[in-house]
């Protein structure tokens, strides 16, 4: 089988061993700021090694209303080689769809396989740049002690952090999720605070099992626990049947 290559982004223009990359900046709200730590790392490295393989990725782009040249990919490496003098290789590309979206979504996606890009920096980077689902994520994670992924299950559906990380995360139904996130809120109290705990719901949580009759739901498993006779179990599997034995009660599966 044949791998199809798109080839959205060409390379325009290459400099070797340059210090025209100290022309270019980052680009506020989706590039992530400088963690000095990083840079002292990189700083390191170079002092021991050279900086001859260092290459900065430049995008050249009109997306913003006029050509400029941004720091798509290198902005510790530019810090550290601006710090210690040293030219560096460039090499400038350009996007044949040249939108603000995909300049957004190029730039997440060279950095997206750095460890140093944790699910916290994208939701810092994307909110900065002031998309309303990242800026809303922010909020919330500052309200309360959800996870990242608990917010992903809540108002997309499942816990996978693609678009997230891409910057593209769109909201699947904001008004039920909003419902779902109260309701969640009013049972965190009544049950062990693990992440299982909260997977185990997210299932139960779906359409084809409760029809968005989120507080029915929480009510009962709020009753559960308020009831002198029972207490959720802190071991993963044995909470799973608790719930699903509560879930099959409340909406009368078996009838």
């Amino acid at each position: 089988m044949e791998t199809q290559i798109k080839n959205l982004a060409k390379v325009i223009e290459t400099k070797k061993q340059s210090f025209d990359y100290l022309k270019y900046t980052y680009l506020a709200g989706v590039s992530r700021k400088v963690d000095d730590n990083h840079v002292k790392m990189i700083m390191e490295s170079m002092l021991t090694f050279g900086a001859e393989t260092t290459t900065i990725i430049v995008l050249e782009t009109n997306a913003f209303g006029k050509k400029i040249r941004i720091i798509a990919d290198g902005n510790h490496r530019a810090t550290s080689g601006k710090l210690l003098n040293l030219p560096l290789d460039i090499k400038v590309v350009k996007l044949n769809d040249d939108t603000i979206a995909n300049v957004k979504m190029f730039i997440a996606f060279l950095n997206n396989n750095l460890k140093k890009w944790t699910n916290q920096i994208y939701l810092e980077v994307f909110a900065e740049g002031g998309i309303y689902e990242y800026v809303k994520f922010k909020q919330i994670l500052t309200e309360t002690d959800l996870s990242i992924t608990d917010l992903l299950h809540i108002y997309c559906g499942s816990g996978s952090t693609k678009n997230f990380q891409l910057g593209v995360l769109k909201f699947k139904n904001e008004k039920d999720s909003d419902k779902l996130l109260a309701e969640v809120k009013r049972m965190r109290e009544f049950i062990p605070n693990y992440s299982f705990t909260r997977r185990s719901i997210w299932k139960f949580t779906k359409p084809k099992f409760i029809n968005g009759d989120y507080k029915k739901l929480s009510n009962a498993i709020i009753k559960f626990s308020k009831d002198s006779k029972n207490e959720f179990s802190a071991d993963e599997k044995t909470f799973k049947q608790q719930v699903q034995e509560i879930w099959t009660k409340t909406f009368d599966v078996a009838k």
